[in-house]
């Protein structure tokens, strides 16, 4: 753990330095769940104030760095793209502003009082979250049995590894996005509760045979059967969300922007 904050620290200083744009950043993935192995990268997603140029015609470069083979893996996003797709219900980005790796630029203190508020419009948006978790979880399922033949082609070649990595990461995620919608459900979230027993024992395999995809997609039916109970649980608790919150947070940000230009 001591080696990770020193890595993930240094990180941060060089993507400050890289962005001195910067706004907020955090370690995403495996390392901010608690579940990463000696070979998993450090994820880094990371906000900037945009240009006024880049903010007037919304357009913008979206930087990306890393790769299979690289130590670091990060993206780069402008601040009100951001927060829209958080509300959005997107966990991938909102996710960031429930972590302990969260580092917000002292240079912006209306952003850091603002946090709690982003915090509750992203609880209150869960229809919409809960629409686009659950079709995200699919997605990924799918995935993974079209990747299953591409996967048994290569046994015993020089990729085997790989593929065996990039079958087992769609597994993992579609079984982390529906364990988050339960532990939701439940009243039980919290970063580290995406990843309970299920997720746990799937990133464990050091294979998949025939058996283990059929356990895997026993599982998978059980949690999406067990997610799609709650569904009119979600609809009766949050259909009503108000509006002008995710309207006053906007304007809150298009304040912060407009002050650093």
């Amino acid at each position: 753990m001591t080696n990770f904050i020193a890595e993930r620290n240094q990180i941060y200083c060089d993507l400050k330095e890289l962005y001195p744009n910067w706004v907020f950043m955090s370690v995403v993935g495996s390392h901010n769940y608690g579940t990463a192995t000696d070979k998993s990268d450090i994820d880094v997603k990371m906000v900037v104030m945009p240009t006024f140029k880049e903010f007037y015609y919304n357009k913008f470069n979206r930087t990306s760095k890393g790769g299979p083979d690289t130590p670091v893996d990060y993206t780069c996003h402008p601040l009100h793209e951001y927060i829209r797709h958080s509300f959005k219900g997107n966990m991938n980005f909102w996710e960031v502003f429930f972590s302990n790796n969260l580092t917000i630029n002292d240079y912006y203190p209306d952003l850091r009082e603002l946090l709690p508020d982003i915090r509750d419009a992203i609880r209150e948006n869960f229809v919409p979250n809960f629409n686009a978790n659950l079709g995200m979880a699919i997605q990924k399922h799918n995935s993974f049995l079209k990747m299953w033949d591409l996967y048994n082609s290569q046994v015993g070649t020089d990729h085997f590894e790989l593929w065996l990595d990039r079958l087992l990461k769609e597994a993992q995620h579609s079984i982390r996005i529906l364990e988050f919608l339960s532990a939701y459900a439940n009243g039980r979230f919290t970063i580290k509760s995406l990843c309970s027993g299920d997720y746990l024992q799937i990133r464990s395999w050091k294979n998949i045979d025939p058996s283990r995809k059929t356990e895997y997609c026993c599982t998978f039916q059980r949690l999406l059967d067990e997610v799609r109970g709650y569904e009119d649980w979600f609809k009766h608790n949050f259909d009503g969300v108000d509006k002008t919150v995710f309207d006053n947070i906007n304007i809150e940000i298009y304040n912060i922007i407009k002050r650093s230009m």
